[in-house]
């Protein structure tokens, strides 16, 4: 006898599509990865919070902080009152920066060789160290500290983000930008132009040498000067040396940065 094959009926379910696919599960899944990863980055600030600078109250530290904390804390932070009382401290402060990564100094490549959580605490290191002085202000510090540690742009950038971010400076206390402007190229007449156009004071000139700028009211002490003999040596080293003090320029960051963007413009391309 002959069987005849079985015959599949397609209305009873055999061909339905597979079920289509939910993501949520996923992503529930790597969000809780991603908080276990946080999780073990928020110990380490934590740890760090409450060790930090316990190596000052040992020795060989301190003696050394004994000494010269009331003269720091009495001394604009970066006056060369300041460094020479830091200078001054010796192997004691040298203990301390081997001790302790959040400072440059521990590490040999500075800034660049140190971690997120090193930068972390660093920076609330410079926030707190502001309410010890009496003239203290975090905007300032970091341009002063943009200069001592040869801080890269793009990391400047990032940690005036946070401390803008945390409420440590005010939103207008920094530029928002920093404009890199290479030296080559700048022609010395339209420098002074924009100097001159932005506030800046002409206050002398030596001939044939430079044309010397003071700071707008209630900008850094001192001066600026403006290279002019682009056939001498030493332009393009000085004139990037002015064009570092723009940038990093805090309470005359409006006025500098109106200058550099003006360079930047007017540079061939």
């Amino acid at each position: 006898m002959t069987m005849d094959a079985p015959t599949l009926d397609v209305d009873e379910g055999c061909g339905d599509p597979a079920p289509a696919y939910d993501s949520r599960a996923d992503t529930l899944f790597h969000a809780r990865r991603v908080g276990q990863l946080l999780d073990q980055l928020i110990k380490e600030l934590i740890d760090r919070g409450r060790s930090h600078d316990y190596s000052k109250t040992q020795p060989p530290e301190v003696a050394t902080f004994d000494e010269f904390t009331p003269k720091l804390t009495s001394a604009t932070y970066g006056s060369p009152e300041y460094e020479a009382n830091r200078v001054a401290m010796g192997s004691g402060l040298t203990a301390h920066y081997a001790n302790n990564a959040h400072h440059p100094e521990h590490h040999d490549r500075g800034v660049l060789g140190m971690t997120l959580v090193d930068l972390a605490e660093m920076l609330a290191d410079w926030r707190a160290s502001t309410e010890r002085h009496a003239d203290g202000n975090l905007a300032r510090s970091l341009r002063t500290n943009r200069e001592r540690f040869n801080i890269p742009t793009g990391l400047y950038d990032v940690l005036v983000n946070t401390a803008r971010h945390l409420g440590w400076i005010e939103p207008d206390d920094l530029p928002e930008t920093q404009v890199d402007v290479e030296p080559a190229g700048i022609d010395p007449a339209r420098f002074i132009e924009v100097m001159t156009a932005n506030g800046f004071p002409e206050s002398g000139h030596r001939s044939g040498g430079y044309v010397r700028f003071d700071w707008p009211e209630s900008a850094p002490t001192g001066s600026v000067r403006v290279w002019v003999d682009v056939a001498a040596p030493e332009y393009e080293e000085m004139t990037g040396a002015t064009l570092r003090e723009l940038q990093n320029a805090a309470e005359a960051g409006r006025r500098a940065q109106a200058v550099l963007d003006a360079l930047s413009e007017a540079r061939p391309r």
